[in-house]
């Protein structure tokens, strides 16, 4: 999670878990292909995953309320309807 995401997240709970859930997975079997194939989980691994695992519905709900006059309360209830239909 980015730091705006991790803060909406302790503001107010509003969190995709389906996305969150996913994410676990994908990085468990991606460390575990690495120990088998005889590697560690490099640092550079670990800082591209950070750097680039957005959704694609963060990015745009993110752009939308920055092109939006809406209130940030407004574009939190809204981002709380988008994950919950993930």
């Amino acid at each position: 999670m980015t730091l705006m995401e991790e803060r909406i997240f302790r503001e107010t709970g509003i969190r995709n878990e389906a996305e969150t859930k996913r994410q676990t997975k994908t990085l468990a079997k991606r460390d575990e292909h690495s120990k088998s194939i005889g590697g560690g989980l490099t640092v550079l691994q670990q800082c591209i995953q950070r750097l680039t695992q957005r959704t694609v519905k963060f990015i745009r709900w993110l752009k939308n309320h920055l092109d939006s006059k809406h209130s940030w309360t407004h574009a939190l209830a809204r981002l709380a309807k988008i994950d919950a239909r993930s």
